[in-house]
Protein backbone atom coordinates (compact mmCIF):
# COMPACT_ATOMS: atom_id res chain seq x y z
CA UNK A 1 0.00 0.00 0.00
CA UNK A 2 1.27 3.52 0.80
CA UNK A 3 3.40 2.56 3.80
CA UNK A 4 5.14 5.77 4.97
CA UNK A 5 4.68 7.77 1.77
CA UNK A 6 2.31 10.73 1.54
CA UNK A 7 0.05 11.34 -1.43
CA UNK A 8 -1.08 14.77 -2.64
CA UNK A 9 -4.75 14.95 -3.64
CA UNK A 10 -6.42 17.46 -5.94
CA UNK A 11 -8.30 20.23 -4.18
CA UNK A 12 -12.00 19.43 -3.70
CA UNK A 13 -14.17 22.21 -5.19
CA UNK A 14 -16.51 23.97 -2.79
CA UNK A 15 -20.19 23.77 -3.67
CA UNK A 16 -22.92 26.38 -3.27
CA UNK A 17 -25.37 25.57 -0.47
CA UNK A 18 -28.21 27.85 -1.55
CA UNK A 19 -31.69 26.73 -0.58
CA UNK A 20 -30.78 24.36 2.24
CA UNK A 21 -33.08 25.00 5.18
CA UNK A 22 -32.46 23.90 8.74
CA UNK A 23 -35.17 22.25 10.84
CA UNK A 24 -35.53 23.14 14.49
CA UNK A 25 -35.93 20.36 17.07
CA UNK A 26 -39.13 20.08 19.11
CA UNK A 27 -38.71 19.12 22.78
CA UNK A 28 -41.29 18.14 25.40
CA UNK A 29 -41.01 18.08 29.18
CA UNK A 30 -41.92 14.68 30.66
CA UNK A 31 -41.85 13.10 34.11
CA UNK A 32 -40.56 9.57 34.59
CA UNK A 33 -41.18 7.54 37.74
CA UNK A 34 -38.71 4.66 37.81
CA UNK A 35 -37.10 2.21 40.20
CA UNK A 36 -33.31 2.22 40.44
CA UNK A 37 -31.06 -0.35 42.12
CA UNK A 38 -27.93 0.73 43.98
CA UNK A 39 -24.88 -0.80 42.29
CA UNK A 40 -22.18 0.95 44.32
CA UNK A 41 -22.34 2.63 47.71
CA UNK A 42 -19.34 4.58 48.97
CA UNK A 43 -18.98 7.19 51.71
CA UNK A 44 -19.20 10.09 49.25
CA UNK A 45 -20.95 8.58 46.20
CA UNK A 46 -23.89 6.36 45.23
CA UNK A 47 -24.38 4.73 41.82
CA UNK A 48 -27.77 3.50 40.62
CA UNK A 49 -28.88 1.46 37.60
CA UNK A 50 -32.49 1.34 36.38
CA UNK A 51 -34.35 -1.84 37.31
CA UNK A 52 -35.89 -1.71 33.83
CA UNK A 53 -33.64 -0.05 31.23
CA UNK A 54 -36.50 0.83 28.85
CA UNK A 55 -39.29 3.19 29.94
CA UNK A 56 -42.57 3.44 28.05
CA UNK A 57 -44.56 6.67 28.23
CA UNK A 58 -48.37 6.71 28.31
CA UNK A 59 -48.47 7.51 24.57
CA UNK A 60 -46.45 4.37 23.75
CA UNK A 61 -43.14 6.11 23.03
CA UNK A 62 -40.04 4.50 24.55
CA UNK A 63 -36.84 5.89 26.00
CA UNK A 64 -33.76 4.34 27.54
CA UNK A 65 -32.97 5.22 31.13
CA UNK A 66 -29.42 6.13 32.05
CA UNK A 67 -27.44 5.23 35.16
CA UNK A 68 -27.45 7.82 37.94
CA UNK A 69 -24.37 8.77 40.00
CA UNK A 70 -24.87 10.95 43.07
CA UNK A 71 -22.07 12.78 44.86
CA UNK A 72 -23.15 12.88 48.50
CA UNK A 73 -23.02 15.89 50.76
CA UNK A 74 -24.50 16.02 54.29
CA UNK A 75 -27.92 17.22 53.10
CA UNK A 76 -28.30 14.55 50.40
CA UNK A 77 -26.94 11.81 52.67
CA UNK A 78 -29.51 12.78 55.34
CA UNK A 79 -32.46 12.91 52.91
CA UNK A 80 -31.62 9.53 51.27
CA UNK A 81 -30.88 7.71 54.50
CA UNK A 82 -28.77 4.58 54.59
CA UNK A 83 -28.39 3.01 51.14
CA UNK A 84 -26.74 -0.36 50.62
CA UNK A 85 -25.72 -2.16 47.42
CA UNK A 86 -28.80 -3.91 46.03
CA UNK A 87 -31.32 -1.51 47.59
CA UNK A 88 -34.07 -0.31 45.23
CA UNK A 89 -35.14 3.35 45.36
CA UNK A 90 -37.90 5.21 43.53
CA UNK A 91 -36.76 8.20 41.46
CA UNK A 92 -38.89 10.89 39.85
CA UNK A 93 -37.04 12.31 36.84
CA UNK A 94 -38.01 15.50 35.01
CA UNK A 95 -36.66 15.05 31.49
CA UNK A 96 -36.68 16.87 28.19
CA UNK A 97 -37.19 14.56 25.21
CA UNK A 98 -36.83 15.15 21.49
CA UNK A 99 -40.22 14.53 19.87
CA UNK A 100 -39.50 15.64 16.31
CA UNK A 101 -38.47 18.51 14.07
CA UNK A 102 -40.35 21.52 12.73
CA UNK A 103 -40.94 21.32 9.01
CA UNK A 104 -38.75 23.88 7.20
CA UNK A 105 -40.64 26.81 5.72
CA UNK A 106 -39.65 29.39 3.14
CA UNK A 107 -39.15 31.95 5.91
CA UNK A 108 -36.92 29.74 8.10
CA UNK A 109 -33.22 30.43 8.16
CA UNK A 110 -31.45 29.01 5.15
CA UNK A 111 -27.79 28.11 5.13
CA UNK A 112 -26.09 30.79 3.06
CA UNK A 113 -22.73 30.48 1.44
CA UNK A 114 -20.37 33.23 0.44
CA UNK A 115 -19.76 33.76 -3.25
CA UNK A 116 -16.30 32.64 -4.39
CA UNK A 117 -13.76 35.42 -4.79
Amino acid sequence: MLEDRSVALDQYPLQQLNGIQASHPIYEQRTINAKYRCGNAAQDRLSFEPVERQHQFDDGKMTELANININLNDEIRKSMGVVNVGDVKDFRLNVQILTGFEAPTASSSAVKSAAPA
